[in-house]
């Protein structure tokens, strides 16, 4: 038996395992996906039984004569829903036009890079199994931008096209290159927006380009999550910190490609 509740109805659920679908969604802390998702992340455990359908049915059944007894008592203590039978679920997820801000300055080059367009790749193929209809920008960019995908539809985007740039970084042209992607696209079907910004670098805290982007799009702006790239080169996460403190955000300070890609899972599944 699993331990969990539901998290619309607070209701303790009486599944097994065994019961659970694949297209089923959970949430393990911060993290939702997919129960086929779930057991792809965990191939050390065994999800199987080897009992067969019959066999399964009366070992659930004496589980619920046991609930039937001690349930309400459980629920009590962990303010759950006392239920003998679960309400049928609906899985909701929510669309979102995602905005994933990309560094591609210099000192991005190499196995950073690669290891970011991988956790790109991640964060994608997350969103898609839960089969939402997301729409996808990407702004790569350091002392410059390039937009290759522009409100694309999240199985258009193809990261072997995502560009890799080289300069320095300015937070003041990747956030100008923002709110005017947003005045353009805040009128679409999906107009609910959620910001991904990640960067190893430093720069000027870009001041007026924030102001300008909370007072003219705060209500569309849904989410925002800063990610720190921060291998002991960067040399100071203030300018971060204050950028996604003004952007009421989520800050990440990460050290490694692995943490990275924790992050985006989380964040690709936070909603």
């Amino acid at each position: 038996m699993n331990g969990y509740k539901f998290e619309f109805t607070e209701e303790p659920s009486l599944f097994m395992c065994e019961q659970i679908k694949d297209h089923q969604i959970i949430v393990i802390g911060s993290v939702r996906c997919r129960w086929s998702q779930f057991k792809k992340d965990h191939p050390d455990w065994i999800f199987d039984s080897a009992l067969n359908d019959a066999e399964l049915n009366r070992l659930h059944g004496k589980f619920l004569t046991v609930w039937e007894k001690i349930g309400r008592q459980i629920c009590e203590k962990f303010n759950m829903k006392f239920v003998l039978h679960n309400t049928p679920q609906k899985a909701t997820v929510e669309a979102f036009h995602f905005i994933l801000m990309l560094d591609a300055s210099g000192s991005m080059s190499g196995g950073k890079w690669r290891n970011l367009i991988q956790v790109v790749q991640e964060f994608l193929d997350r969103r898609r199994s839960l089969e939402t209809q997301d729409r996808i920008t990407i702004i790569v960019f350091s002392d410059r931008v390039d937009n290759t995908f522009s409100n694309e539809e999240i199985n258009n985007v193809d990261v072997n096209q995502i560009p890799y740039l080289g300069g320095l970084t300015s937070f003041k042209v990747a956030f100008t290159h923002v709110n005017e992607c947003i005045i353009k696209f805040k009128q679409q079907v999906v107009d609910n927006f959620a910001i991904v910004f990640m960067s190893d670098g430093d720069d000027e805290y870009p001041e007026q380009e924030l102001n300008q982007l909370v007072e003219a799009h705060d209500t569309v702006i849904q989410r925002f999550w800063t990610v720190a790239l921060n291998d002991g080169e960067l040399p100071s996460t203030e300018i971060l910190k204050r950028i996604n403190e003004r952007m009421n955000g989520s800050f990440y300070d990460v050290t490694t490609s692995h943490d990275l890609i924790r992050v985006y899972a989380e964040v690709a599944t936070d909603y």
